[in-house]
C-alpha cells in the first residue's frame, strides 16, 4: 500500500457542498470534501487514481507518478465550460502533487 496525504483547496463554487470520491482503478478508497484534508492508502498493484463527483469524473493521475508518503493536492478550478460544469467533459477539480 502506497500512503498518500490528500488536501482539497477550493478556488471556485463548485462542488462546494458536495463530496469528492476518490478511486484507484475502479476501487472506492475514501470521499473528500472541500477544506478537508486526510490520508488514504493506495493499493500498489492499482495502475490509475482519479475522483469522481456525481456523474463527472476528474482527469486520470497515473499511480506510478506517485511514491509513499507524497502529499497530493486537489483543486476545484474556475471555469466557465458548461460542458464541465455538467460533467460532460471532465469535472473542474484537478489531482496534482504538491
Amino acid at each position: 500500500m502506497i500512503d498518500v496525504k490528500l488536501v482539497y483547496r477550493k478556488n471556485s463554487k463548485y462542488g462546494q457542498l458536495r463530496k469528492l470520491k476518490l478511486y484507484a482503478d475502479d476501487t472506492h478508497l475514501a470521499d473528500i470534501k472541500p477544506k478537508e484534508e486526510i490520508s488514504i492508502k493506495i493499493p500498489k498493484d492499482a495502475k490509475y487514481f482519479y475522483g469522481k463527483m456525481d456523474w463527472g469524473k476528474t482527469d486520470v493521475m497515473e499511480i506510478n507518478d506517485i511514491i509513499d508518503g507524497d502529499a497530493l493536492e486537489i483543486v476545484a478550478n474556475l471555469t466557465s465550460n458548461p460542458l464541465r460544469w455538467l460533467g460532460l467533459q471532465s469535472i473542474p477539480i484537478s489531482i496534482r502533487k504538491i
